[in-house]
């Protein structure tokens, strides 16, 4: 889905746990901290399947952020080689949302 899209359909899912939202992740707080805490960009990626989820993709996923030169471009982080894109809002992507608590 394109970035719009990505942003508005995490932030309309109601999460199980009390207190807390769904959101599309920021490049530097949220993802940058989730790949650190599993180990690497390919340990995020692949990980899921040992908890019952599904792993993710070896492409680009959204993230909150646009780009710093030029806001009207968005940033979409790629797990198949680890780095960031700046690319128009309208591209379609992967998604995969995280909790804000």
């Amino acid at each position: 889905m394109n970035q719009g899209t990505a942003q508005s359909t995490c932030e309309s899912k109601t999460p199980t746990v009390p207190g807390c939202t769904w959101k599309l992740p920021r490049l530097n707080d949220d993802m940058k901290n989730m790949i650190t805490a599993a180990g690497g960009y390919v340990a995020l990626r692949d990980g899921f399947s040992l908890v019952g989820g599904t792993n993710m993709r070896a492409d680009r996923y959204w993230t909150r952020e646009t780009d710093y030169y030029n806001p009207s471009y968005g940033l979409a982080y790629d797990f198949y080689s680890d780095g960031t894109s700046v690319t128009s809002p309208s591209n379609t992507y992967y998604v995969r949302a995280c909790l804000a608590f």
